[in-house]
């Protein structure tokens, strides 16, 4: 039984850790490019530390003396420029609440009535005065977030908001955005898709659904099969010998079959994962860099202390 919760464990927590794995990775990338870098402006390609959010490579420069100065969206790459002139110092806000408070004031929903507030641009702020600010600025919690906090409008009606692969704001907005759009005329010259298009969005959605309902039902039939066969284990072994004849081994044969069935669903949910990451893997990595493009041409960009470029 110890074994079947580590293995959900494991199944549920996978994407996660894999993506903190990766942004440790890239914050080690990170540090090194920042020692290498030489005088004058320094130039810095996003994409290549992407899984680091924007506002933590910008103080981590700036521990170096450098100061963000502006930005440029090209092809696939998304280029941070820097310097060293203390003029900039002026127009980069270096109070986190000061931050927040302007990024919760900017706000909008996104295509799910919600707004998600990435906690890792505050870590000096504590998560209840997070809350308390979101409050304030006329927010109310939904849930805990990996990384942050989902939020809704306090006016609006309580909805149960479900889980999705897909966070941010609508299809339309981001096809608004010039910058946006060009950024995914690339990607869609590159995948062979549209990015953009509410037939793809709807596709991904719908083989996402499907893979994740048929991770669920294994992994609740794993856990009926394993208790199955604990019990069956119990009841087999609980004598030296089998005692009553045929029905001591039909027990032995039902718990023997329990464990090969709770090994096969153990095996299908560790299968499925990759398989839906090979179907709309691209998908969901073409809408991430397009969010990111939307967000970092967004006025609240340089209210949050990076600028707009």
């Amino acid at each position: 039984m110890l074994s079947l919760v580590l293995m959900l464990m494991v199944a549920v927590d996978a994407p996660r850790s894999v993506v903190r794995r990766r942004r440790q990775r890239q914050r080690a990338d990170l540090e090194q490019a920042l020692n290498e870098v030489g005088r004058g402006e320094p130039t810095l390609d996003w994409m290549r530390f992407k899984d680091v959010p924007k506002q933590e490579l910008v103080d981590m420069a700036g521990k170096r003396g450098w100061h963000y100065l502006d930005q440029e969206v090209r092809g696939n790459s998304w280029m941070l420029r820097f310097t060293k002139d203390p003029a900039y110092r002026s127009n980069v806000s270096s109070d986190p609440r000061q931050r927040l408070r302007r990024e919760l004031g900017a706000a909008r929903t996104g295509i799910d009535g919600t707004y998600r507030l990435d906690a890792t641009q505050y870590a000096e702020v504590p998560r209840p005065e997070i809350l308390r600010l979101a409050q304030e600025s006329g927010w109310k919690e939904v849930r805990t977030v990996p990384d942050g906090v989902l939020l809704r409008p306090a006016s609006a009606d309580a909805v149960e908001t479900p889980e999705s692969f897909l966070r941010g704001p609508s299809l339309e907005e981001l096809r608004n955005n010039p910058q946006v759009a060009h950024r995914a005329s690339v990607l869609e010259s590159r995948l062979g898709f549209d990015p953009l298009s509410h037939a793809t969005a709807n596709h991904a959605r719908g083989r996402h659904n499907h893979y994740i309902r048929l991770i669920r039902r294994n992994a609740l039939l794993g856990v009926l099969y394993a208790t199955i066969a604990l019990l069956g284990l119990i009841t087999t072994f609980g004598a030296l010998e089998p005692g009553d004849g045929t029905n001591w081994y039909v027990s032995l044969g039902v718990t023997l079959i329990m464990i090969v069935l709770f090994v096969v669903s153990m095996l299908k949910v560790r299968v499925f994962s990759p398989q839906r990451n090979r179907e709309i893997g691209d998908f969901v990595e073409a809408h991430q860099q397009l969010k990111q493009v939307h967000e970092g041409t967004l006025p609240t960009s340089s209210t949050n202390g990076i600028g707009s470029g």
